[in-house]
This record gives structure tokens, sequence and C-alpha cells, in this order.
């Protein structure tokens, strides 16, 4: 089963040794975690800065019902935890959750997979890096990836990011509330379809099929796919260890190929453990796996491990948000929002003719028009204040996510001083811009222009504060080490049993949700990896 300690020295003796160790419990390392255990690997040993996570509880969904209230506030960064300068600097509270389960514990669940340029940025632009593989050789890995998380989607005819399966469940219908935009799309003739989703329109992998309440952010039922469930499968598994509030601080090098044993703050006691291992699995994501390495100096590491070329934390790249809000003052059609994520989008840019400048992948708002009438009687609206609200002004918000453009000088590095998780305080310095100003003008401009063709008023366009949901590429894949911190394979390059299996090992990112990608390219690497028949394997 899978053991929880908290503190440690309350339930066992703490583990000295095991065979693989994987840092960080989110998607990836659950992930991971999965894969290994189905190859037959054993005496596997997880680690997790953060605490449990309740999930499916229905105290916390009565209360983000009645109050909005976030039940992960808690678990988020402050902006006590980083320092940031640059000319867009990050706001990172609020992108990211620190405990079991990993961010996916709050995500849209958004799965669209990369386009084929999205590949061969370099190839297409000049610009950055190409990865050392193609749409074709992943494509078999998206099927596998949309399978393991259980997306939701409508299949359509021409579409360039092509499939060779069917998606595992058919997607939701649009809303109602699409009907207006659609009418716009289809006027100026451009291409829409249904956002592909992690959402149950069956019950699927022992989780309820989604009934629609609304409250996304916090699922009742577990019918949105979050990192936590894949744990909760394995918890019969005597192979998988976990522990909780369990920092890891430092890799232990034996010599400079070899992981010989990670180092970690037990956050409950205050005590340090060293455990030993075969091999290291690194899912800690784009912030703490740079840090983790950048700290981790040695006589064969001076500058940290992997690090000897000064890549380790380079090239911090996450997709730029876009908004445009529109509406109209009154709602003759009584239209509000009944799903609580965005079913509709458009990827009408998101192609090789605007990678240059910054592809552009267009979805309306889960946001508005969207009306609780369980929080509004909460409050104690009047039946006619609540119609008053139905019936009243309506803002539609259409939004949308760059592809960034990669640079050597924007990054992340451990700054002074530690978080209340027991993890380093985290550094961004990044100088550079991701996408011109113009891109964003131009797509703000497109978004504007489909409000006034169905006579919307327009009241803002620009770009939100860049924050790190979609942080990428800090220890990126590359042909050698020269380019890159890992290879195809995700292991760090100059090592023999160190790995990186998450966001922060994708060369590039384009302008779609990286989560199904980085799932994928998970999985096409640890396939490769056993393929090879490592000495840890057994």
């Amino acid at each position: 089963m899978i053991l929880i300690t908290y503190p440690i020295e309350v339930f066992k003796m703490a583990t000295t040794s095991t065979n693989v160790i994987i840092v960080g419990s989110g998607i990836a390392g659950s992930l991971v975690a999965n894969l290994l255990l189905n190859s037959g690997i054993t005496n596997i040993l997880m680690l997790e800065a953060g605490p449990n996570i309740t999930m499916k509880d229905p105290r916390s969904w009565f209360d983000v019902v009645t109050t909005g209230e976030n039940p992960y506030e808690s678990l988020y960064d402050t902006t006590q935890d980083y320092n940031s300068a640059g000319a867009n600097p990050w706001q990172i509270t609020g992108s990211r959750i620190i405990g079991r389960g990993g961010s996916t514990i709050h995500w849209g669940g958004w799965c669209p997979r990369f386009m084929p340029e999205d590949f061969e940025l370099k190839t297409n632009t000049g610009l950055g890096i190409d990865w050392p593989y193609t749409y074709a050789d992943l494509e078999p890995y998206y099927c596998l990836a949309e399978e393991y998380i259980g997306v939701a989607g409508v299949e359509r005819q021409g579409q360039r990011d092509w499939r060779s399966k069917p998606y595992p469940l058919a997607g939701p219908t649009l809303p109602l509330t699409a009907k207006p935009i659609v009418t716009a799309l289809q006027n100026n003739g451009y291409i829409f379809g249904n956002m592909p989703i992690a959402r149950n329109t069956l019950a699927y992998n022992g989780e309820h099929q989604c009934i629609t309440t609304g409250t996304c952010n916090y699922c009742p039922i577990g019918a949105r796919f979050t990192g936590d469930q894949p744990l909760d499968r394995l918890a019969a598994n005597p192979n998988l260890e976990v522990i909780l509030n369990a920092a890891v601080t430092k890799l232990v090098m034996s010599n400079k190929q070899t992981v010989a044993a990670v180092e970690y703050l037990d956050t409950g006691t205050g005590n340090t453990q060293q455990v030993s291992a075969n091999a290291v699995y690194l899912c800690a994501g784009a912030f703490e796996t740079p840090k983790l390495m950048q700290l981790s100096t040695s006589i064969y590491w001076p500058a940290g491990v992997g690090n000897d070329n000064d890549l380790v934390g380079r090239y911090l790249v996450a997709n730029p948000y876009l908004y445009c809000r529109g509406g109209s003052s009154t709602n003759p059609d009584l239209l509000q929002q009944e799903l609580n994520f965005p079913n509709l989008a458009s990827r009408q840019w998101d192609t090789p003719a605007e990678q240059a400048r910054g592809k552009f992948l267009m979805n309306m708002s889960y946001d508005a028009p969207l009306i609780h009438p369980g929080k509004l009687m909460y409050q104690g609206l009047t039946e006619q204040e609540i119609n008053d609200t139905v019936n009243g002004p309506f803002q539609y918000e259409l939004q949308g996510a760059l592809s960034p453009l990669p640079n050597y000088n924007n990054r992340v590095s451990p700054a002074s001083g530690t978080t209340r998780f027991g993890l380093p305080r985290t550094s961004f310095f990044t100088p550079e811009t991701m996408v011109p100003q113009s891109t964003i003008d131009l797509n703000g401009q497109r978004m504007t222009q489909l409000f006034t063709d169905i006579g919307y008023t327009v009241s803002g366009s620009g770009a939100y504060p860049q924050r790190g949901d979609h942080a990428s590429s800090t220890c990126r894949m590359a042909a050698s080490d020269s380019e890159g911190v890992v290879d195809k394979t995700m292991k760090v390059f100059g090592t023999d049993n160190l790995f990186i299996a998450s966001n922060a090992a994708l060369p590039t990112i384009g302008a779609a949700n990286l989560t199904l990608t980085t799932v994928a390219a998970i999985m096409k690497a640890i396939d490769e990896t056993l393929a090879s028949k490592p000495s840890w394997l057994h």
C-alpha cells in the first residue's frame, strides 16, 4: 500500500535505500510510478514537498458552491516565495499547487495536442531549437496519453494535428453561450471546434461521469482527471511508498555519472534524511527541478548537476495569455455558462505562418457569463434580485494562449531563503519578452473584431500578468549537452541514472496547453529507457 508519513517517525523507521526515487507527486510523478511499476520495477519511493489534499469532499465542495472559497489557497506560492525582475516580471501566485497530486488538482483539464510545426521551431523560423523527434514520432504516445488521462474530444476532419485513433471519450457539446461566438467565427470563415478536455463524459478509470455541477475548480465526484487519481489506484501496490511533506534539497553524486542518493527535509520534524537509490526521476516541474540541480554542487559538478554548460534553468518559457472582453447591456436570451470550462476553441492562428511571431490558440472564457444561483441565495439576494442579475448586463471574455519564443537570458534559479514547504525560494529573471508586443496587439484586434461582428461592445483587451501555469523548458531536451540538459530519453547528459520527466524537459512549447504533450513525451522517454535495459531495471 502507499504509506503516507507525516511525521516520518510516527509510522515507521525512515527509509534509507530504495531502487528508484521519484521527486514530485503531480501528473508527471504519478505517471512515472505507473509506467515503472507496470514494467515490473520494484521498490519505488516518491517524495512530495507538500501535504495531502482532500479531494471529492462534500464539505469542501459546498464551500465552493456557496461562498466561492478556494480550497487550495493555502497551497499556492505567496509573494514572499519568489523574486521576479525583467521585461515582464512573473507573478506566479495561484498558478501552481504544492501538494499530493500537484497542479492538476486545480487545472482546467485542457488537452489539445501540439501542432506538427511546434516540433520544428528552428527549422521553420531559425529561432530556438528543434525537438529531437517529430510529431509523427510522438503521435502514438499522444493516443496513449489521451487514454491515460481520459480526454473527451470531438473528431474533426482536416485538422493538421492528425490522429491515428479516436478520442477515448466523446466531447461535451458546445454550450448555448457559444452560439454568438460561433456565428462570428463562421461569418469570417474561421475554423473552430471543441476543446479536447479531461472530463468524463462517461464513467472512466473508476471515476464518475461528469454531472456538470459547474464547479470544475473542485469536482465533487472526480469526473475531471487530477494527479492524485493515479496514486489512489496504486494504493494497493506494495512496491510504491509515498512520503509527503518531504522537500528534496540535494542530489548526492558518487561520481560524475552516478546519483547515489537524495537528501530531503521532513518539514514536520525538521530532520534531514538521506536515501540511496539506483535511479532518480525528477518530476517536480520547471521551477523546482532546475533549482535542485543548481543547488546540488560537488567536486564532480561545481555549477550543479548537469550544469557544466550553464543551461540548467535557462530558456524559461510559458504561454502568454491574452484576453478581450465584450458584452451587452441586456441578456434577453437569459444566457449563462452551464459548463464551467471552455468548450469552444479556435486554432485559426495556430499555424506555421504565425510561428515566427507567436501562434495563437483562442478559446471562449468559462468565467462569464456565469451565474451562481446557490452563491446568490447564500448572499441573501431575493428572487427579484437574482432575476435582475440573470437578465442584466453580461460579458463574454475571449481568451487565448500564445506560443512563446525561447531566449537564453530568461531563467529561473534559487533565491536565498526557503518557503514554508522547505523548498528554496525562486528567482525569476526574464529580461527578454517571450512574444513581441505587436503579436499581442494583433490578436487583441482579432478578438475585438469577432465581438464587433456580432454587435457587442468591447471593454478592453491585452495580456494577463505572466503566471507559471505553463512554465517549461528550463532543462530542455536536445541532441547534445551544448544545446540542452537532457537527451531524448530525458536522461541528464553526463549521467547514467538521473532523469527529468516533466515539463522542464520540453525543448519548446506551442500555443496549446502543454500537459498532454508532457505526458506523451514521458511515455516515449520511458519506453526507450526500459528498452535499453538499464542496470537498475529490477
